[in-house]
């Protein structure tokens, strides 16, 4: 190519392509997500030259299934928990029930996925979807009719994965959670018809303008555009903004039920609709799946459920009520990544507002984790203070 030869170059590069391409596919032969999902993972690293982690050699992890399952149970365990009650008013939104179309739908696009504790692949149900969609609309109905979630739906398994390359203790791992495929349908199926429309009512529209995650309209695009937004035009009349970064730990898995469901009972539900998810909420359990073992299973009576659907939109609404104390201050939100933004005019209220933001986390189980909340100054060009105009790095929320 260098030598101007492109033509001869051009052509050695298809075959060598072609090689690649055949080799690989000899290698694939026999491997294929119907018959295991491992297997197919395993030839796949193996051609991307990935070595195993440590979590999947048995003999350099001391760990155990129950071990990792106590510890994501404590995690989402609400030792102040209250139980909420359903409501019985005369509200006038009545439910419209899904029909066997939308169900055959959702099926009969169902992308590959992992299976839940009751092992259903969704390959089988993609081929069924004519058959079963008239049972599953029966039963859909029928649950919300009576405000009831199945109490099979309820159950999770956990897959752990490694967060460093050499995993010591429970907390190095990552609990990825697995619900039936049936239960994620029938949750994206109610979300879609119900929770997504409730969004976009002018009334409730205007409590999640500063979340830009878990609603159709919301993006990371979106919320980078407005973060900029905010301090762009602080620095049109402040010599500077200070954008501190907070961070939450874990706080899917530890947000407190009593109070996602409070935010939720003042939103335009019907009390059938509410009920259900007031049901949705309870005694819902997990075990953990590692190195081949499987633990047994633990009650939980916190956290929005990482893997249902229904979870991300529901820790949206929990969140919906973190607002900025001062006026000229803002808060941008992307799921739990919040900035706090700051003029340099409401520098004295970086106190009072960390605070607030404290005893909001208090009351929603979650834990302001401050080590790993930053701060950043950001400059207007006539007052840098930097050879390159524009952003100042600052230190941690601690040093406040």
């Amino acid at each position: 190519m260098h030598k101007g030869r492109v033509e001869e170059a051009n052509a050695l590069a298809v075959k060598i392509r072609k090689e690649i391409i055949e080799f690989n596919c000899m290698t694939f032969t026999g491997a294929n997500s119907k018959g295991g999902a491992k297997n197919l993972w395993d030839k796949v690293n193996e051609v991307l030259g990935k070595k195993k982690s440590a979590a999947q050699d048995s003999s350099l992890s001391t760990i155990t299934s129950q071990q990792l399952n106590e510890h994501y149970a404590n995690l989402s365990f609400d030792n102040s928990y209250e139980s909420i009650d359903c409501k019985s008013t005369v509200y006038p939104v009545s439910l419209s029930s899904l029909t066997e179309f939308d169900v055959y739908n959702m099926l009969d696009h169902l992308k590959p996925t992992s299976p839940g504790l009751d092992g259903l692949p969704s390959w089988f149900l993609r081929v069924l979807p004519s058959v079963i969609c008239s049972l599953l609309t029966h039963i859909f109905n029928l649950s919300l009719s009576l405000s009831t979630y199945p109490s099979q739906w309820k159950q999770a398994v956990i897959t752990p994965l490694p967060k460093v390359p050499t995993p010591n203790s429970c907390s190095d791992f990552r609990p990825i959670l697995i619900t039936s495929i049936l239960s994620r349908t029938f949750e994206k199926l109610v979300i879609n018809s119900v929770v997504y429309p409730l969004f976009a009512v002018s009334s409730v529209k205007q409590l999640f303008l500063d979340q830009f995650a878990f609603r159709p309209t919301g993006s990371t695009d979106a919320a980078l555009i407005c973060l900029l937004h905010h301090i762009s035009t602080s620095l049109q009349n402040q010599p500077y903004v200070r954008v501190i970064a907070l961070d939450f730990s874990e706080a899917f898995d530890t947000v407190r039920h009593s109070t996602t469901l409070t935010n939720l009972a003042s939103l335009p539900l019907s009390d059938q609709i509410y009920n259900w998810f007031v049901n949705f909420f309870q005694d819902h359990s997990h075990c953990t799946r590692f190195l081949g073992s499987l633990s047994s299973s633990r009650t939980i009576n916190a956290s929005v459920f990482q893997g249902s659907v229904v979870g991300p939109p529901m820790y949206m609404i929990a969140s919906m009520n973190l607002k900025p104390l001062y006026s000229g201050n803002y808060l941008d939100k992307y799921a739990d990544d919040t900035y706090l933004i700051i003029p340099a005019s409401n520098s004295s209220t970086v106190a009072a507002e960390l605070n607030s933001i404290e005893r909001w986390a208090e009351r929603n189980n979650l834990k302001l984790n401050v080590p790993k909340s930053q701060e950043m100054i950001i400059y207007a060009s006539s007052h840098a203070k930097t050879k390159h105009p524009g952003i100042c790095s600052g230190g941690g929320c601690n040093q406040f």
